[in-house]
């Protein structure tokens, strides 16, 4: 008769009733594989119905205490180990060292999947001096092999307590780079109380993400490092400051070991922390995410510049909040520098208003950017008419009343030269002049 494919719940039956090589009871081979005595007693008969093993029996009554089982004959069937991405096995060492294999349920283990090396997979290890299999072969294909061959061989050599650890392992021919995470603690009671039981959990995409965030990290805070514009930096969810970029020890004037642990409401003004400023603005972050705003702040001397800034709340990957980042631009000179403008263009305007000679301010492309009320009155033009004028719309005459060419202009001279021209005769067409002619 062809015998079928195994499943695994028989596979590991017959690795458990194999591993013994003695008649064994069915409520034993039910308490290694940690599973009921009907559903043990059940494989056994599906494994004598394949074909794998024959068996006799001592009792009546299925799934008792007296069913006795006696391997007499077995069947193989060819299969290559499995790797260690298909693995779901884990080995255990017997008191003498040697191994054998039982299924990760029977361990108290991690929800993960776990993964055990090819070369503790399957019945060729059976047996096998647990040792030998370590240093000859397992810790071959571990980056640091000496130390993963000692780390491991001392868990046998004191096998009191649990062991965890990572290993990498390299890649080589077929074999693939993985990381693998090694769990291991004693076997208190049963039949292999005294050994140990190993698992090999395979944490190859989480080491690769967490390398891919240590990356991106690392060329964030270079970038960070870098910028010596803005001042950033990292507030913990009380406010206190955790990290300090370059820009925030110029922009503020502290060194980094002298500002680290203390509140954001250094920067603030004495009157900006009494009505609760610092604070309002945390919260508003958390909140909404992030505020915008400008105000003046205080540097370590003690001085006001007007700064431009932005706070974002930081939350885990379960949304609570972790802290906060602060980026501050000094915009004291661009403030300035606007409010200069804004006296310029006040005085401006009072000069165009109550000057009782004409007016006009020409923009380099030679249109108007604006003139006063004389101007307008003396030339003729309306509002509307004056904001579309430009300066070949004028039409002038020297004082013997020759047409002046347009390029000789004096508005078109300063435009091109950017000097300033003065006592420049001119005449113009005017609609208001007496005879109606030049002026």
């Amino acid at each position: 008769m062809e015998s079928r494919p195994l499943t695994d719940p028989l596979r590991q039956t017959l690795d458990a009733f194999e591993a013994v090589g003695e008649p064994v009871t069915t409520p034993e081979v039910a308490e290694r594989l940690d599973i009921g005595r009907r559903t043990a007693y059940a494989r056994l008969e599906r494994l004598v119905e394949d074909g794998r093993v024959e068996t006799k029996k001592v009792g009546a009554t299925p799934g008792s205490g007296g069913d006795r089982w006696v391997a007499l004959r077995r069947r193989r069937s060819a299969r290559r180990p499995r790797s260690i991405r298909s693995s779901a096995r884990c080995s255990t060492t017997s008191k003498s060292g040697s191994s054998s294999s039982t299924s990760p349920s029977t361990s108290s283990g991690p929800t993960a999947r776990p993964n055990a090396t090819s070369v503790s997979t399957g019945r060729a290890v059976l047996g096998a001096n647990k040792r030998r299999l370590v240093t000859d072969r397992i810790a071959a294909t571990v980056e640091d092999s000496a130390s993963f061959a000692d780390t491991v061989l001392a868990t046998y050599d004191d096998n009191s307590s649990p062991q965890e650890f990572e290993c990498h392992v390299t890649a080589a021919g077929e074999r693939e780079e993985r990381w693998l995470e090694h769990r291991s603690k004693p076997i208190e009671s049963g039949t292999y109380a005294g050994g140990r039981v190993e698992l090999y959990y395979d944490v190859t995409e989480r080491k690769r993400s967490e390398r891919s965030r240590r990356e991106d990290s690392e060329v964030f805070e270079s970038f960070v490092e870098s910028v010596d514009e803005y001042a950033i930096f990292t507030l913990d969810t009380e406010g206190r400051v955790q990290t300090w970029n370059r820009g925030a020890e110029r922009i503020k004037g502290y060194a980094q070991e002298d500002i680290v642990g203390e509140h954001v409401s250094t920067f603030y003004t004495a009157e900006d922390c009494a009505a609760g400023v610092p604070k309002e603005n945390l919260a508003a972050a958390a909140e909404r995410g992030s505020v915008e705003f400008e105000g003046w702040r205080v540097d370590a001397d003690g001085d006001r510049f007007w700064a431009s800034v932005t706070i974002w709340a930081i939350h885990d990957e379960n949304g609570e909040l972790e802290g906060y980042a602060k980026v501050t631009r000094d915009l004291t000179e661009r403030r300035d520098r606007e409010r200069q403008l804004r006296r310029e263009r006040d005085l401006t305007d009072r000069l165009l208003e109550t000057a009782p000679v004409r007016l006009a301010i020409f923009r380099p492309d030679g249109t108007v950017e604006r003139t006063n009320a004389v101007a307008g009155r003396e030339l003729g033009l309306d509002d509307a008419e004056l904001e579309t004028l430009r300066v070949e719309d004028l039409d002038l005459y020297d004082p013997d009343g020759e047409p002046i060419p347009t390029a000789e202009h004096p508005v078109s001279r300063v435009v091109e030269t950017g000097e300033p021209v003065s006592d420049w005769l001119v005449q113009h067409d005017a609609p208001t002049a007496p005879s109606g002619g030049c002026r």
